[in-house]
């Protein structure tokens, strides 16, 4: 029979459940690092040893303990670029606990609400750092299973269109609570990673919309507005520019810019009035900021002035 490693005394390092526990999982992080990721055979074997963990000791730890544990295996799976492995038998499996939905099937807010927060965001602090935790290593990984095939298909690009709608709506969740700013943080950093590669295969028209989504995102949370978060925005501001851009979209580019430029400078005279000077870190961040987004404005000259150049050497040769 196998007790609870409460039967046996405090739940510290010389509780025996505990020591087999993380044995068992030293033992299978060992032989996956060992293995090739192209050996079905370890992969397969890999997933029987898993399976094994969760049946032994799943109903014997406390599940805070028990989960956190196991999806520090499915960050070492990530990590090894085992995405599907991470998915299903992590981030996929902790979610399953409280709902069968998948990430990508989720409509609205308050769909959201009801597979994963019935009862609202009243769970204790681990119980939602670990719900959270998966979802945006689940998202994650669908995202970079279609990102290592190096094409991109029509039925690969709705996929990740379903991972960015889910993060926007997880983000929409979250904003009303003031406490939960680091995920629209999170939130933001991985839709724009997600654009920027739809960015670069040429879909930008598509990532448009949700990198504008996440850097409006950042300027409405009060508590991410100031000199520690500004590169994550300029960075979104950049991106929504580039997009505009490579879909011909000059004035909108500018305009754009010109928008964020007047954010940063707000954000600036806040740095200057609180008691303490700004650092040379600080006013560095904001020299960045400001150039990168001059840089945004200066290329819609050069952008039409492109446009233009054609008509004008056609002229000069028919002068000649």
């Amino acid at each position: 029979m196998d007790l609870p490693a409460s039967y046996y005394g405090e739940l510290d390092q010389k509780n025996p459940v505990i020591v087999c526990f993380k044995r068992d999982i030293r033992s299978f992080t060992a032989f996956m690092k060992q293995s090739s990721s192209q050996d079905n055979t370890s992969y397969a074997k890999g997933i029987q040893m898993l399976m094994e963990i969760w049946r032994k000791y799943n109903h014997r730890l406390p599940s805070s303990f028990y989960w956190e544990h196991m999806l520090q295996v499915a960050d070492f799976l990530f990590g090894l670029k085992l995405y599907q492995l991470a998915l299903w038998q992590g981030y996929g499996h902790h979610l399953l606990q409280f709902s069968t939905v998948m990430i990508t099937d989720i409509t609205d807010i308050s769909h959201f609400m009801a597979s994963f927060f019935p009862g609202g965001f009243n769970d204790d602090q681990a119980t939602m750092n670990l719900k959270i935790r998966s979802m945006q290593g689940c998202a994650l990984c669908i995202f970079e299973e279609e990102k290592k095939l190096h094409t991109l298909s029509q039925r690969g690009l709705n996929k990740l269109l379903l991972v960015l709608n889910f993060i926007r709506i997880m983000m929409q969740a979250f904003q009303k609570h003031k406490d939960l700013y680091n995920y629209i943080y999170d939130g933001s950093a991985h839709i724009y990673n997600i654009c920027r590669y739809l960015m670069t295969m040429k879909c930008g028209a598509q990532a448009l919309e949700y990198l504008l989504w996440a850097s409006i995102s950042l300027e409405r949370s009060i508590a991410l507005i100031g000199a520690k978060y500004l590169p994550l925005s300029v960075t979104l501001y950049c991106a929504v520019c580039h997009c505009y851009y490579d879909n011909h979209g000059g004035p909108q580019a500018e305009e754009f810019a010109r928008r964020a430029l007047r954010k940063i400078h707000e954000i600036a005279k806040r740095e200057e009035q609180k008691k303490e000077p700004a650092t040379k870190d600080i006013q560095r961040v904001f020299k960045e900021a400001s150039v990168k987004l001059g840089a945004m404005i200066f290329k819609r000259a050069v952008f039409e002035s492109r446009r233009r150049r054609p008509n004008s050497m056609l002229r000069r040769t028919l002068k000649d």
